[in-house]
């Protein structure tokens, strides 16, 4: 459930028990009584996962944060296999950034697409548009 949208993108408030990196893609869940939380580190799963950005400054302190879940937003992407601008991307299996998924064909894994080129093989802060459904997460 979208709470805010800002700037073309939706953000929705998650429960963090041990705070979360700036940029880093996670796996969203609900408790019990709808209430969003940071999952595990992503798994390889066939059904529909939530995936979430934080935009805000890494913390350690529990509490809630607004993740971005659709739009516009900046994400950490690893480049190591060169990431094509408009290209889509997907997170992996205990993935802590989207790598290519393809250049041009959109699948099952497919969270958005990056905004801008990446190359670096590293976890690095990129512009990005994720499309806000729920995705398969792959196990590589």
């Amino acid at each position: 459930m979208p709470v805010t949208t800002k700037e073309e993108a939706s953000y929705e408030y998650v429960y963090c028990a041990s705070g979360f990196t700036q940029y880093k893609p996670y796996v969203l869940d609900l408790d019990s009584t709808a209430h969003g939380y940071i999952n595990a580190a992503p798994a390889t799963l066939a059904v529909g996962q939530r995936v979430g950005v934080p935009q805000g400054t890494t913390t350690t302190v529990a509490g809630w944060y607004p993740f971005c879940v659709k739009g516009a937003c900046i994400a950490l992407v690893d480049g190591t296999s060169n990431v094509a601008d408009g290209g889509w991307i997907e997170l992996i299996n205990a993935g802590v950034a989207f790598i290519t998924d393809s250049d041009t064909t959109r699948s099952a894994n497919s969270v958005g697409i990056v905004l801008e080129a990446q190359a670096t093989d590293a976890a690095t802060a990129t512009h990005v548009f994720l499309t806000g459904d729920p995705v398969q997460i792959a196990g590589s």
